[in-house]
């Protein structure tokens, strides 16, 4: 019984190696899938998110864009002629804010008007 590998070799060899491209396309469809996902859930909270500072009585203008977070949002700052940026901070530190890096503070480093990050509320648990 051929195994999936054998299979593959031999497509590989009687089609210019099909086979190994065929896995990257599966690849590039997950990942085009959990983009979409990603995109879905960022919208739904963006307007959740919207409707509720509006209802305070703000003027909300909200987009959800793709990229790298510290420059898409310094560049749509610019954009806006934004006067504040207010961001989320994870509160990451030592290796995962080394390895991660850090939106906000590459944000308050580059940005074209004031920025204010808000930390989540610390729990006894979080401590």
């Amino acid at each position: 019984m051929a195994t999936k590998s054998d299979r593959a070799s031999q497509l590989g060899r009687g089609a210019g190696h099909t086979a190994a491209y065929r896995v990257v396309v599966r690849r590039w469809r997950s990942l085009e899938r959990v983009q979409q996902e990603m995109t879905k859930r960022a919208t739904e909270l963006t307007q959740k998110t919207s409707e509720s500072l509006k209802r305070k009585g703000l003027k909300i203008e909200s987009a959800v864009r793709e990229g790298d977070a510290r420059s898409v949002i310094v560049d749509e700052a610019r954009k806006w002629s934004a006067d504040l940026i207010v961001l989320g901070s994870h509160g990451y530190t030592g290796i995962k804010r080394l390895l991660l890096g850090s939106v906000a503070s590459s944000v308050v480093s580059h940005a074209p008007c004031s920025v204010e990050i808000v930390r989540r509320k610390q729990t006894k648990k979080s401590r």
